[in-house]
């Protein structure tokens, strides 16, 4: 017999870590939502900056098909959206490594840069930049108002003694002009077999949802031992996509569920796994990291949940899946599995209505605050 459901208090973030608590149910909302639907590395060039185009989406053409999802405007609201979401479940920290003073600091795979720019801002603005974008993103603000409202505060940002230098690298330059002066960004493929850098460079290493993006992730976590200083840390969030459900609410052909189902076997298919986040404490460990620490966290799909902390959650997750759901499918589903762009729309149409069902009770996790101390033997 599973545990009784606990009401969980208002200031629940130590335990949105504990996967094995039950959230409890809104019995006020149960229903659904029907809310609208080196020689490797190039500079900036007109050439890095061409997409390729496919179903009406815009791809990167550096390094065409080695990451499936689309870098276009559409996509690229979607991903700041998803990292306020991340940073909300943190309960507002861009880290976990107990870092002091680093020096040189790199994110892997930077999107559109929130993570390097945030990080190169002195801590107060950091705090009321997310504090105030997060009342944005939770009272349902349109894109463009949220892309305009966050440029506005970057530029009012001041800052005058840096102190360490942050480059964030990605196949896409897609990251804006208006950062900090101890930002860079760099267009770089991290899956060759040398980055650009001398051996034990980096204070700190950082990776945020890379799930599908290399063929195989403990060659980048090697590479990042690698490139980290003695006693330097290195640290991987990583979502895990997997659907789960603790009260039997989700029926086994739930349509979400089912989804999930094909794009992590089209994934496999291709050779970039999505389901890389739990075995993550594993490689680290392997690759020659000690002291590795771990945590999860429960990310409801939809507002289904009574405590407020877990709604909000819920709320930026739905309208984090309902406005990437069609380019997270779009080249998985064409290029591996065969389908049609008409036909996978008309299959996402079900899946859309699943993903705002209260009724269903479902979640995913979070692997997160994997900080491994880093001591050359």
């Amino acid at each position: 017999m599973p545990p009784a459901a606990i009401e969980l208090s208002a200031d629940c973030s130590d335990l949105v870590a504990s996967p094995g608590l039950l959230i409890e149910p809104d019995s006020q909302d149960s229903g659904s939502d029907s809310a609208g639907d080196s020689a490797t590395t190039r500079s900036l060039t007109s050439s890095v900056f061409k997409h390729v185009e496919e179903n009406g989406r815009k791809y990167h053409r550096y390094r065409e098909g080695s990451y499936v999802f689309p870098n276009d405007e559409l996509e690229n609201e979607r991903l700041d959206l998803q990292y306020e979401l991340l940073k909300f479940v943190f309960g507002g920290k861009a880290y976990y490594a107990p870092i002091t003073n680093p020096k040189k600091i790199l994110d892997i795979g930077t999107g559109t840069g929130m993570w390097p720019i945030e990080m190169g801002e002195s801590p107060h603005p950091l705090i009321t930049i997310f504090e105030v974008r997060i009342n944005l993103f939770c009272s349902g603000g349109v894109p463009e108002v949220r892309s305009r409202f966050y440029k506005e505060l970057v530029y009012e940002i001041t800052s005058t003694d840096w102190k360490h230098q942050i480059t964030g690298t990605d196949l896409s330059p897609i990251q804006p002009d208006w950062v900090p002066d101890n930002v860079h960004f760099v267009i770089d493929d991290a899956a060759e077999d040398d980055w650009l850098y001398p051996p034990s460079s980096f204070d700190y290493i950082h990776t945020r949802v890379l799930l599908g993006c290399f063929e195989d992730f403990r060659t980048i976590i090697a590479k990042g031992f690698r490139y980290t200083k003695p006693g330097g840390w290195m640290e991987s969030q990583e979502w895990f996509p997997s659907v789960y459900c603790d009260d039997a609410t989700m029926f086994p052909d739930w349509p979400f569920a089912e989804w999930s189902k094909y794009s992590d076997d089209a994934a496999m298919r291709l050779g970039r796994p999505l389901r890389i986040a739990n075995k993550l404490k594993r490689w680290y460990e392997e690759a020659g990291f000690v002291d590795v620490h771990e945590e999860v966290y429960k990310m409801p799909l939809n507002p289904w949940p009574k405590d407020q902390r877990y709604k909000n959650i819920g709320h930026m997750q739905e309208m984090n899946w309902i406005d990437g759901l069609q380019a997270f499918s779009l080249a998985l589903f064409h290029r591996v599995l065969g389908w049609s762009k008409n036909e996978i729309e008309v299959y996402l149409i079900d899946v859309r209505k699943a993903l705002r069902d209260r009724g269903v009770h479902a979640y995913q996790k979070a692997y997160v605050g994997l900080h491994p101390s880093h001591h050359h033997v």
